[in-house]
């Protein structure tokens, strides 16, 4: 009867395939019957077992990345105790602040993570990205691109970015950082490039990792807290 009729029959085997993604896969497949019914799917059947396999595996990568960047964090950590993390570095009388690491993005094998420190002067954002950069992971990432804000004496605005090769990516995260008001941060994303182009969408991975690391660090909710505070304020003071 196949393939006018029924489809052919099948068994997954494996030792790694089970539970949820034995039940991911065979759903994967039975879509792709009911799509080409009374068309020969076995082509079609192995274009989707190879898909999901390449996808199984950047997941498992991406997985592996994260365990090493934690378990190189920890090495790091043990190495220096507290007070040596808020020494001044090599010499420049500036200490480094907190970092703080966001989820990773992942969008065919590349790999993006943002990266968020308060910063009080310029001086400490080459100490902020020094720090960052012990990590062998990220010293070699295919692109460190940041930007920041620093409001200085007066009301003054320090601001600068970089793209590292991913050009306008830092300029467009200096944008969207001024968009937000957020004040006083520097941020880092870094990406490491998978063998495939994103076009555009490496652009809106970007912005999306650097919003998401201000809005996890709450710098979100007091922007919108001074933006009531000023429409408050006029409301206030037209009624006068």
């Amino acid at each position: 009867d196949y393939p006018s009729k029924s489809p052919p029959r099948y068994e997954l085997e494996a030792q790694w395939l089970r539970g949820v993604q034995r039940q991911q896969l065979q759903q994967h497949i039975d879509e792709a019957y009911l799509e080409h019914i009374g068309e020969c799917v076995l082509y079609v059947w192995a274009e989707c077992l190879r898909e999901f396999l390449q996808k199984l595996a950047t997941v498992e990568a991406a997985a592996k990345h994260v365990a090493e960047l934690v378990i190189s964090e920890e090495k790091a950590s043990d190495s220096n105790n507290s007070s040596s993390m808020n020494s001044p570095s090599k010499g420049v009388d500036v200490l480094c602040p907190d970092i703080k690491s966001g989820e990773l993005i992942i969008d065919r094998k590349s790999v993006f993570q943002p990266h968020l420190a308060r910063v009080t002067q310029v001086q400490q954002v080459p100490v902020v990205l020094s720090r960052l950069k012990e990590s062998r992971k990220i010293a070699t990432a295919t692109h460190n691109i940041y930007a920041y804000r620093i409001k200085l004496q007066n009301n003054v605005m320090a601001q600068d970015c970089e793209d590292d090769g991913e050009t306008r990516a830092g300029s467009r995260m200096l944008h969207l950082m001024d968009v937000l008001g957020v004040e006083n941060v520097l941020v880092v994303v870094t990406r490491w490039y998978g063998g495939v182009h994103l076009g555009p969408d490496r652009f809106k991975h970007i912005n999306t990792a650097t919003r998401a690391i201000i809005d996890e660090c709450g710098l979100l909710d007091q922007h919108e807290d001074k933006d009531k505070e000023k429409k408050h304020k006029k409301r206030n003071d037209k009624q006068k």
